[in-house]
C-alpha cells in the first residue's frame, strides 16, 4: 500500500506541478517535495491555516528531504497575515556555550561542526501562536510520521544527491537511519525508523522532549561520547523564536521584505537596487544581463568586504547600504576582482511557499546547511545534525562573523515576500547558501517585468557571481554577452542536473498572484511540487 501511495503522490507531483494557478482568493502552496505539499494541503482541507500547514509542509521536508533540512537544523519564516505588517521569525542556531574560539576548522570532528538545533522550537512557536486553534500539534507531524514509518519514493534530484555523498554516510547508512529494499535507487522506498520513533516522542510530547527530556538526554549523550560541544543546558536555552521587522526596501512599483541579519537579505535588496540603478527603458538582452551580473558581483563583495558587525542593531547600517546614494557609489568603484578559490556546492538548504485562502503568507528557509549537514544522527534518534559551525570565520577573533559560544552562524538565507498596493503579490525563496541571493534577486527582478506564468520564470537560467569575481552560467551561451563585463568564468559543477536544468543555481519555490490569479510554481532543477487548492 505504501509504495502505491508514493506512486500517487508522484503523479499528483507531475499534475499540479506544471501551470498551477487560480483566481484569487484560493490557496496555493509550492515546496521542494510533493509529499510536503500535499501534507500542507490536507491541513489547509481540514480547516487549518497557512500556519498550521507550513508545520506540516517542514516536518514532511524533515524526512523527505533529509539532505536538507529536519530536527538538528534551523528555520526563517517570514509571514504575513492579510493586509498586516511583515514580520520575520528569527529561529537562527547557535554555536553551544563550550565552543573554542581558538579550534581551527580543519581539526573539528563532525559533532564539533554543529550549532545547537532551534528548529523545533520555532515550528511550535508558529503553531502555537499564529495556527487556527483548529488543528491538533499531533496531525501536523502525523504526515511526516508516516512517511518516516512507511516509505517515500526518492524522486531524481534526491537521489542524484544521495549518490553525491553515498560514501559520506556509511556510519549513517550503516546504522539503519535510511532503509530501503536493496540498493537506495530513484523510486525506491526510503523508511527511516528511528527518526518515526523519535516524531512519534514528539508528537506526544512537543518541543518539550527534544530540549528538556529524552531527546535531549540521548543528544548529550551522543555528544560527550564523540567528542562534541552541546549540552543539555544548550538544548534548555533555546527559545521562542524572536519576532522581528524585516528589512524592506522598494523596487520599481514593488516593496520587497526579506530575513534581516545574520541571514543575507539585505544583499539580495542591494543586488536588486544595482540592478534597478543600470536599468533602462527599451534597454537589450545584452545590456540587461550585464547589469544583472554587474549587480550580483557588487553586492557579494560588498557583504564579503563590509559586513553587518552588529546581528542586534544594524538599523543605520542597512539603510546607509540600501540608500540611493550607496548603492550609486558601488557602482562607480572599480571591480577590483580577485576570484579567491572556486565556490564550493557547499551550504544547501530547502523553501517552501503558501498563502492560505484569507491571505496569510508564509515563506520558509529552512537547513542543516550542507547536504546531509555533518553525515552522522545519534544512533537512537535518526535526525542529521547541521554543519552551520562550519560558515563561521576561523583565526580572526576580531572578525565580526568569528567562531564564538552563543554567536549565530553567518546566513544566506532569503526569503521574500513582495507586495505591490499593499497587497502580497509573490512570496518566495531558494536554497543554495551565496546563491540563494542571486536567485531569489533574478526571479524578483523578472516577476516585476510584467510576468504572465511562473513556472516560465523559475525555469529561466540563471547567473551567478562571487565576490571574489568568479562567474557562474546555467546558460553557457550567454558568456560572449557577459564577458565584457570582466570576470573569470568557471563552470558549475553538472552531477545535480536535472530537466537540463542546474541545482548548483538554487531551487526557488514560489507562489504569486499573475494577471489576477494565484499561481504556485516549483523549481524544476529540484523534486517539488506547486499546486494551487480548489475552492
Amino acid at each position: 500500500m505504501n509504495r502505491i501511495r508514493c506512486l500517487i503522490l508522484l503523479f499528483l507531483a507531475a499534475s499540479f506541478t506544471a501551470g498551477a494557478h487560480a483566481a484569487a482568493g484560493r490557496a496555493a502552496i509550492s515546496s521542494a517535495s510533493p509529499e510536503a505539499t500535499e501534507a500542507g494541503a490536507e491541513i489547509l482541507r481540514r480547516g487549518g491555516n497557512a500556519a498550521d500547514a507550513a508545520v506540516a509542509i517542514a516536518f514532511t521536508l524533515g524526512v523527505t528531504e533529509p539532505a536538507m533540512s529536519g530536527l538538528g537544523g534551523q528555520i526563517q519564516f517570514l509571514i504575513r497575515r492579510g493586509d498586516e505588517e511583515v514580520i520575520a521569525l528569527n529561529g537562527s542556531s547557535f554555536a553551544p556555550a563550550l565552543t573554542d574560539p581558538a579550534a581551527v576548522r580543519a581539526e573539528m570532528n563532525p559533532y564539533q561542526r554543529t550549532t545547537v538545533p532551534t528548529w523545533l522550537k520555532s515550528l511550535e512557536f508558529l503553531w502555537r501562536e499564529y495556527g487556527s486553534g483548529k488543528i491538533a500539534w499531533r496531525e501536523l507531524i502525523e504526515p511526516a510520521l508516516g512517511y518516516a514509518r512507511d516509505g517515500f519514493a526518492q524522486g531524481e534530484f534526491r537521489q542524484k544527491v544521495f549518490l553525491r555523498h553515498e560514501d559520506d554516510l556509511v556510519g549513517f547508512l550503516a546504522a539503519g537511519h535510511m532503509q530501503a529494499e536493496g540498493a537506495i535507487v530513484q523510486g525506491g522506498t526510503i523508511r527511516q525508523p528511528q527518526l518515526a520513533a523519535t516524531l512519534e516522542k514528539i508528537a506526544e510530547g512537543g518541543s518539550e522532549v527534544f530540549y528538556r527530556g529524552e531527546i535531549a538526554d540521548l543528544i548529550e549523550r551522543d555528544m560527550i561520547d564523540n567528542g562534541g560541544w552541546i549540552r543539555k543546558p544548550d538544548l534548555a536555552r533555546v527559545s521562542d523564536p524572536v519576532p522581528v521587522d524585516p528589512v524592506s526596501a522598494d523596487y520599481r512599483a514593488y516593496r520587497v521584505y526579506s530575513f534581516p541579519p545574520p541571514a543575507g537579505g539585505w544583499v539580495m535588496m542591494q543586488t536588486l537596487k544595482l540592478y534597478e540603478k543600470q536599468r533602462r527603458e527599451g534597454w537589450d538582452i545584452e545590456a540587461e544581463r550585464q547589469a544583472m551580473t554587474r549587480s550580483i558581483f557588487l553586492a557579494q563583495r560588498d557583504r564579503r568586504e563590509y559586513p553587518v558587525e552588529n546581528f542586534d542593531d544594524f538599523g543605520d547600517f542597512l539603510e546607509r547600504k540600501l540608500s540611493e546614494d550607496y548603492v550609486a557609489s558601488l557602482l562607480e568603484r572599480p571591480h577590483s576582482t580577485d576570484n579567491r578559490g572556486r565556490e564550493s556546492n557547499g551550504g544547501e538548504t530547502t523553501h517552501f511557499s503558501l498563502i492560505d485562502a484569507d491571505g496569510f503568507a508564509i515563506s520558509a528557509t529552512t537547513s542543516i546547511n550542507a547536504y546531509y549537514g555533518v553525515r552522522v544522527a545519534a544512533p537512537e534518534l535518526g535526525f542529521l545534525y547541521n554543519s552551520y559551525m562550519d560558515d563561521f570565520i576561523f583565526g580572526d577573533p576580531a572578525h565580526p562573523y568569528a567562531i564564538a559560544p552563543g554567536k549565530p552562524a553567518y546566513s544566506s538565507m532569503s526569503p521574500g515576500i513582495v507586495s505591490r498596493n499593499g497587497e502580497t503579490v509573490l512570496v518566495l525563496g531558494s536554497p543554495g547558501s551565496a546563491r540563494i541571493i542571486s536567485a531569489v534577486a533574478q526571479v524578483i527582478a523578472a516577476f516585476a517585468e510584467n510576468a504572465e506564468s511562473l513556472d516560465v520564470l523559475l525555469a529561466a537560467p540563471r547567473i551567478h557571481v562571487t565576490g571574489g569575481g568568479g562567474l557562474y552560467l546555467e546558460n553557457p551561451d550567454w558568456l560572449p554577452i557577459i564577458e565584457p563585463v570582466g570576470f573569470e568564468y568557471s563552470l558549475p559543477s553538472t552531477d545535480l542536473m536535472i530537466n537540463g536544468l542546474n541545482a548548483y543555481f538554487g531551487g526557488v519555490h514560489a507562489v504569486g498572484r499573475l494577471r489576477g490569479e494565484w499561481q504556485a510554481a516549483a523549481d524544476p532543477r529540484r523534486d517539488g511540487a506547486g499546486l494551487v487548492l480548489a475552492p
